[in-house]
């Protein structure tokens, strides 16, 4: 079985923003955000465990990262070999 989970995290930035967030009316998700409000979304998958084999273990999995920068989205990707350069460089 795999359970999803998004986490949102908010930031509002300068006296306008505090004015705002106290009169606005929550966006629809996947709506843009407005310039004042900066966010990032973390999209994780856990596995559970079927009993078989795994003594009911959960895998937590990140599936994809989307941050809101002034009003615009960002779609984050992982950069591969970024992880084995810097642990190569460390030794």
């Amino acid at each position: 079985d795999r359970v999803a989970l998004i986490l949102r995290i908010e930031v509002l930035e300068g006296d306008k923003g505090e004015q705002q967030a106290d009169k606005e009316n929550k966006p629809p998700p996947g709506a843009a955000l407005p310039v004042w409000k900066q966010s990032q979304m973390t999209y994780v998958a856990f596995d559970l465990g079927d009993g078989e084999g795994k003594d009911g273990a959960v895998a937590a999995s990140v599936e994809r990262q989307k941050i809101w920068v002034e009003g615009t989205q960002y779609e984050l990707q992982e950069i591969y070999g970024m992880e084995t350069t810097a642990a190569a460089g460390q030794q």
